[in-house]
């Protein structure tokens, strides 16, 4: 939809500017580009040209906002009359004017175009600018200048050490060293993880000559021998020498 707004009529007719204030038409131009960013239509807004110092570049593009000064041969009603008879009839359905002038109104909806007040516009523009809208992380744009801001809080990201030249620490134990904080040991020198030490003790166990068990050890020193067995180890073996 195609938005015209009569600029002076809206500025006469809002709560919050005056027609004496210098900066009320920059406040109305940057009102209409937060409207229009937020609703993703476009607007076009009519200044009467004799209210314009400046005579030349009387037509302004700011995104999806038009700005255009009439010359001081026509006013801004003028203007929007020849804008809706200029569009075809098709086209006029999906126009907006927006004025509290009665003459213009009425020249709009006779010409089958869509109307709607200044005061009321100006709600329906502070009603829709007052909703939490969500954050778009795909269309965010950063200027050079808030990258630069940016780098010199934060400094550049650091360069990614070479992975020839990584050394993977684990933790040792929960506790901390006395030195405060954990303890780290490179890989290579880690101690292997319960898991490991129990797959480890699961399998089948080696015999030790040297070091028996608690339970062996006890039932080696309690042996009763009958006589029978210790002659025919005697048999076997022969008696022990004397040292």
């Amino acid at each position: 939809m195609s938005i015209i707004v009569d600029g002076y009529n809206y500025i006469g007719h809002s709560r919050e500017l005056e027609l004496q204030d210098p900066g009320a038409r920059d406040q109305v131009i940057y009102l209409m580009g937060q409207y229009c960013a937020r609703v993703k239509k476009s607007l076009t807004l009519i200044f009467d040209g004799n209210y314009f110092v400046h005579l030349a570049n009387r037509k302004r593009c700011y995104d999806r906002v038009t700005v255009i000064y009439t010359s001081p041969i026509y006013s801004a009603d003028e203007a929007i009359k020849k804008m809706i008879k200029s569009q075809e009839v098709r086209r006029r359905k999906s126009m907006l004017v927006v004025s509290s002038d009665q003459e213009i109104l009425q020249y709009a909806q006779a010409h089958g175009t869509q109307v709607i007040k200044s005061e009321a516009f100006e709600r329906q523009i502070c009603e829709t600018l007052a909703e939490k809208k969500g954050i778009d992380r795909v269309h965010i744009r950063i200027s050079a200048e808030e990258v630069k801001e940016w780098l010199d809080i934060f400094g550049p990201e650091p360069a990614e050490t070479p992975a020839s030249l990584r050394i993977t620490t684990h933790t040792v134990g929960s506790g901390a060293n006395k030195h405060g904080g954990d303890r780290h040991v490179p890989k290579e020198i880690r101690k292997p993880s319960a898991q490991k030490q129990k797959k480890k003790a699961s399998g089948s166990p080696k015999p030790s000559l040297t070091c028996p068990d608690d339970d062996a050890e006890a039932a080696r020193i309690n042996i009763h021998l009958s006589d029978r067995e210790v002659e025919e180890w005697m048999a076997l073996f022969g008696e022990e020498d004397e040292e």
